[in-house]
């Protein structure tokens, strides 16, 4: 788990981490991203089925992101449906809490929650040397990208 502070309000938060498919232009990790099929569901929860080429290796992974704007959660899985060869379980959330009310107007507390469980067919130096990485390339993107958006950051 990461939990940061950011200069930007949730919403622009939360708009960026759903921005799926313009994930490469976001992220430097990942290389491609396609969004398969998205569905807004009646009480406004966003899913959408994704496919994203992952690193210099160009890895594949395939996750369901579930939004929910009012909680201020994004909460991913690996899609169930689409087998996984390097990983057997991926589950996590962004949550993003507005920061107004201790007087710090348009900022944000974000959290990252990541558990995984990679094959066991992998090197445990491999996974070793990847998660220690893993939480500094997933988070270090957000900040600077939303608070070059916010003109009050």
């Amino acid at each position: 788990m990461v939990v940061f502070d950011v200069c930007a309000p949730a919403g622009l938060v939360l708009e960026r981490l759903a921005d799926f498919e313009n994930y490469p232009a976001m992220i430097p990790v990942v290389r491609k991203a396609t969004v398969h099929f998205s569905h807004v569901a009646d009480d406004g929860t966003l899913t959408a089925h994704c496919s994203y080429r992952i690193s210099r290796f160009y890895l594949s992974v395939a996750i369901v992101h579930s939004v929910s704007r009012e909680e201020g959660l994004v909460r991913f899985d690996l899609d169930p449906t689409v087998s996984a060869m390097m990983l057997k379980e991926v589950t996590g959330f962004w949550y993003v809490e507005a920061l107004e009310s201790d007087g710090s107007e348009g900022r944000s507390r974000v959290w990252l929650r990541v558990d995984l469980c990679a094959a066991n067919w992998l090197p445990h130096w491999l996974i070793d040397y990847a998660s220690e990485r893993a939480l500094t390339r997933a988070t270090a993107w957000l900040k600077p990208n939303v608070e070059e958006l916010w003109p009050l950051g």
